[in-house]
């Protein structure tokens, strides 16, 4: 027996246990930059637990990477996983990782998030002292999507916004008059099908603005740093 046919009976295993203590949940696969939850490609027994395959400590503050239960054979990094959850509201989780022989890694989501992006000046004119650059009061989306491009339906991603620690420090400008406030650390998946920068403007679904001071694309998704933009 190989790691692989191993890595299968340990999945299948792990299907039957949540079978019995799971949940069942939506298994949505992203297929491009607007709308992560428009593809929904299994509908399985998920159990999840904070990292603590006992299933005995409950969740913290701050708390983003947890274990999902679950017969992983039908997935693939950078699916998410939403299911009813205790409460009311849809659970929403996606797979950071599936590691041979171990437990699949899933972050819990608590926010919707759009990326967006200043749009360069058209070629032949400038900026409002006389040099060319971008239209800080012009963005597109480079993921998600406002209402305003989206038939009037808004689309968001699912993403992990827990505090940062330390002193934000900005490395792209702000429009004048804007203040710079809370930290703020941002969990996406390794499904995002764009690249994203220092300077991308994030808005939640709260309405919240922040602006990314550093993007870091790691095997688990993208981590970003940024910092809250007040008017």
């Amino acid at each position: 027996m190989d790691a692989n046919q191993l890595n299968d009976l340990i999945y299948a295993g792990r299907g039957k246990a949540a079978a019995h203590i799971g949940q069942l949940t939506r298994v949505y696969r992203p297929v491009d930059a607007l709308d992560p939850l428009a593809n929904l490609v299994a509908l399985l027994p998920v159990a999840f637990n904070v990292a603590d395959e006992r299933y005995a400590a409950p969740g913290s503050y701050g708390k983003v990477v947890w274990y999902a239960d679950f017969d992983a054979r039908q997935a693939e990094a950078g699916d998410y996983l939403v299911s009813n959850g205790a409460g009311a509201d849809p659970a929403h989780f996606f797979i950071a990782a599936k590691q041979s022989l171990l437990p699949v890694i899933a972050v819990a989501c608590n926010r919707f998030i759009r990326v967006t992006r200043p749009v360069p000046l058209a070629a032949g004119t400038t900026g409002a002292i006389g040099y060319g650059g971008i239209d800080p009061a012009a963005m597109i989306d480079v993921l998600g999507s406002s209402a305003a491009t989206n038939l009037g339906q808004s689309a968001g991603w699912p993403c992990a916004m827990v505090f940062g620690e330390g002193e934000a420090h900005l490395r792209e400008s702000l429009p004048a008059g804007a203040d710079l406030s809370t930290r703020w650390m941002i969990y996406l998946p390794p499904s995002v099908p764009v690249a994203l920068l220092s300077g991308d403007r994030v808005v939640d679904d709260t309405g919240r603005v922040l602006v990314i001071n550093g993007a870091e694309l790691t095997s688990l998704g993208y981590r970003l740093q940024a910092s809250e933009a007040h008017d």
